[in-house]
């Protein structure tokens, strides 16, 4: 497997879940940007699953701050489940953890 796509972000939907796969990290939150993901922000609501995640950085978190803004914008109900331990640990030392969504 090269690097590249060691590096890669994949979303798809699974049992009515948008599961993100790969790493969540400076390298890969551009391949998510908000103009893909208004299809899923324009829903009433939107759960995003992190169970096969691999590798997080600040980046990803503040992803997913930025697509909380997005979607309060687009009255947009999001729920993040499966946080890996490494993000869970970001939010509570960013101070963020009380306000994201996480299940």
């Amino acid at each position: 497997m090269s690097k590249a796509q060691q590096r890669a972000i994949h979303l798809s939907v699974e049992n009515e879940q948008y599961l993100l796969t790969g790493e969540l990290t400076r390298h890969t939150v551009p391949c998510l940007s908000f103009k893909k993901l208004k299809k899923i922000l324009a829903a009433d609501n939107a759960s995003f699953n992190f169970s096969h995640i691999d590798k997080v950085d600040t980046a990803g978190l503040a992803w997913m701050c930025a697509l909380l803004e997005q979607a309060n914008k687009q009255k947009c109900q999001l729920s993040f489940i499966h946080i890996p331990e490494q993000l869970a640990k970001l939010a509570k030392l960013s101070g963020v953890d009380d306000f994201l969504p996480i299940d």
